[in-house]
């Protein structure tokens, strides 16, 4: 099964990146594809609005890649990794909810 979570806590071997960035040291793979436009991403980072981020985030990434191909890309059990902590809104959500809307994958936050 699929799963998310963020660097700071995630210690497994199958993490995914899906940020701009990562820890130094992160030994996982990288998805840029699903990294957000750094434009829209600083402008959340000053401003926090998570509405034009999820809005942007789905019209500038999502729309642009096939749900089936970016799973079959990622594997039924990665772990898709950003930076945001637990409670606070991030892409690895909306990447979670766009895979259940068109695939009817469940992907679980660890």
């Amino acid at each position: 099964m699929l799963h998310t979570s963020y660097f700071s806590k995630y210690r497994g071997d199958r993490g995914i990146s899906i940020a701009r960035s990562h820890p130094k040291g992160f030994k996982g793979e990288e998805y840029p594809a699903l990294a957000p436009s750094k434009w829209f991403f600083e402008k959340y980072k000053m401003d926090s609005d998570f509405d034009f981020f999820s809005d942007q985030y789905k019209k500038e990434v999502l729309s642009l890649l096939d749900p089936s191909e970016v799973f079959m890309d990622l594997g039924p059990d990665g772990v898709l990794l950003c930076w945001e902590g637990e409670g606070k809104p991030c892409h690895r959500h909306l990447v979670s909810a766009w895979l259940n809307e068109h695939l009817s994958i469940g992907v679980t936050e660890l």
